[in-house]
């Protein structure tokens, strides 16, 4: 590869070359003095444009004066300026645009008398019809109230201006004829010391030039190989693309994580470089950088030696001093410890929610037992005791007791039940969900509503997925039956496209969700529901009733 000092030596080269045409041009110039013919020419050229302009002005005038004969007499001879000069207006005119092609002033006069010429003619034309067609009077009227007059005087002053143009133009070329011959000795020995300044001015300036770009290169390959090793010794992947997608540029932890050398690896894409997956993942996400031009923050998963690993991906458009994108940067920092030690605290915390609700559970059962089934059968006990020591009462407390006993049962059966993990077999569990609504309408006046999806598809998912949603089902309708005081209870379950949604409202008096979103119950709610990587939102307020919304993606029950 050639040095970059030899660019510049190219350069010099051919400025030498340039600089000696300069000083032949020079010579041959003293040598080929021309200079006076040239002037003589062009002050002939100008004679001829004034003569031009001065007969245009004469044709013109004679035109007009042909047409208002011609509308006062009705005398058709009188036309023949008019008739027969109208084409050789037109050439003088062009004939005068060729004299002074050279001015550009000339040019734009010369354009504009031609449009006046030729309205002058139209209205000349007009005055001639008039005449022909209504006689005298109107013709006559229309000369009055300016028939093409105001043109001619736009006529003639736009020609004065040429003339005078024309005459300056004269006047100042024979000065400078007079004078070239004079200044042009004096010229050309300055010309020639100039050159020679010039010539020894390039030589230091190129040569301080020289000596400049190489203190610069080494000051921007100093720069290159601290900006690299600052890039080579942080933790995070970092790497720079083209608009293609090719790596133009990337620090070792990128070339550790791929096992990749440098060769290798420049002017290639990511999907020659990376795993599919992962290649396409980021493709993606930089072509939304190049189509958005913004810095975007997402994640990104990749497999590395059987176990996957999380991203925390910073990309960002690469634009130059236009604002125009041409590359794209990326900055990504493995979070899987991270995202580990979130996962363990949130398995932590779902381990004590979990143990809380099993106390609560517990202790809702001691109050059962010892609320209700212990009297029950302390009463039973009296009852037997009365039928023992009374035969008169025995019989009808001995069905009394009968009566406690089976009540004792039912209370049993039903602690049992709420305990104890129900059947979802066949079409149990929409069964199941529709038993709870019928027991709520059964021991209360509270109009119980369920609507379902699909029950085949809610019937069919896994078991763990069918418990956790029977389950948060079973917590939400016992707060609502202990603290709502609603009228109204809804259930929806819906499996929209691939997510599951399942809502939950009531029209009771609603609370401050701030202050009691926080209860064990909708804790237990939510850890289950992230268990199954859900969501779970809840809307209400004081005297508003309450909605709970609780979203289960794909992700959720596909690995269940």
């Amino acid at each position: 590869m050639r040095s970059p000092s030899y660019f510049e030596k190219k350069l010099l080269f051919f400025f030498l070359c340039i600089l000696s045409g300069i000083l032949t041009l020079a010579i041959k110039t003293y040598e080929n003095n021309l200079v006076h013919e040239n002037t003589t020419w062009w002050v002939e050229h100008t004679k001829e444009a004034l003569y031009r302009s001065t007969h245009l002005s004469n044709d013109v005038k004679d035109m007009e004066s042909g047409v208002r004969a011609y509308v006062i007499t009705g005398d058709s001879t009188f036309l023949a300026p008019f008739l027969n000069g109208q084409q050789l207006l037109f050439d003088q005119i062009d004939h005068l645009k060729t004299l002074t092609t050279d001015n550009n002033i000339q040019q734009a006069r010369i354009k504009y008398l031609q449009s006046l010429v030729s309205e002058k003619i139209n209205a000349a034309q007009h005055s001639i019809d008039l005449r022909n067609t209504y006689g005298f009077s109107l013709a006559q009227a229309f000369i009055k109230e300016g028939g093409g007059s105001y043109r001619t005087k736009h006529i003639d002053s736009l020609i004065n201006r040429i003339e005078d143009e024309e005459e300056n133009l004269l006047a100042v070329r024979k000065q400078a004829d007079a004078k070239s011959s004079y200044y042009f000795t004096i010229f050309y020995f300055a010309l020639i010391a100039v050159l020679v300044a010039i010539i020894t001015v390039f030589f230091i300036a190129l040569w301080k030039n020289l000596k400049a770009r190489k203190l610069a290169e080494t000051s921007l390959r100093q720069s290159r190989d601290l900006l690299q090793s600052i890039v080579d010794n942080t933790s995070s992947v970092i790497y720079v693309k083209d608009l293609r997608g090719r790596f133009t540029l990337f620090n070792n932890q990128f070339k550790n994580l791929f096992n990749l050398d440098s060769w290798e690896a420049i002017g290639k894409t990511a999907l020659e470089l990376l795993p599919e997956a992962y290649a396409h993942q980021q493709t993606l996400n930089d072509n939304r950088v190049i189509r958005e031009g913004i810095l975007i923050e997402v994640e990104e998963e990749l497999e590395i030696n059987g176990q996957w690993n999380h991203f925390y991906s910073i990309k960002f458009p690469i634009q130059n001093q236009k604002g125009i994108t041409y590359a794209v940067g990326g900055i990504s920092t493995n979070i899987t410890e991270v995202i580990s030690k979130q996962q363990l605290e949130k398995q932590r915390e779902i381990a004590a929610t979990t143990i809380e609700a099993q106390e609560r559970e517990r202790n809702h059962l001691g109050r059962e037992l010892h609320d209700n089934v212990n009297q029950l059968l302390t009463y039973s006990k009296l009852c037997l005791e009365v039928a023992e020591t009374n035969a008169e009462l025995r019989e009808s407390f001995l069905e009394k007791c009968k009566t406690t006993i089976v009540n004792v049962i039912t209370e049993i059966r039903n602690l049992s039940h709420t305990l104890t993990s129900p059947s979802f077999e066949g079409e149990r569990f929409t069964e199941s969900i529709a038993d709870l609504a019928q027991d709520i309408r059964s021991s209360s006046s509270i109009k119980t509503q369920v609507r379902f999806s699909s029950e085949d598809e809610l019937n069919g998912l896994p078991d763990k997925v069918k418990l956790t949603l029977y389950r948060i089902i079973q917590e939400q309708l016992n707060n609502i039956l202990k603290y709502a005081r609603a009228n109204t209870i809804t259930i929806e379950l819906i499996q929209q496209k691939k997510d599951i949604k399942l809502l939950i409202a009531d029209d009771g008096v609603g609370f401050d969700a701030l202050s009691k979103a926080k209860g064990i119950g909708f804790r237990n709610i939510q850890s289950r529901t992230e268990f199954l990587f859900g969501t779970m939102q809840i809307t209400t307020a004081l005297n508003q009733g309450c909605t709970l919304l609780v979203k289960i993606p794909e992700k959720g029950y596909a690995t269940a």
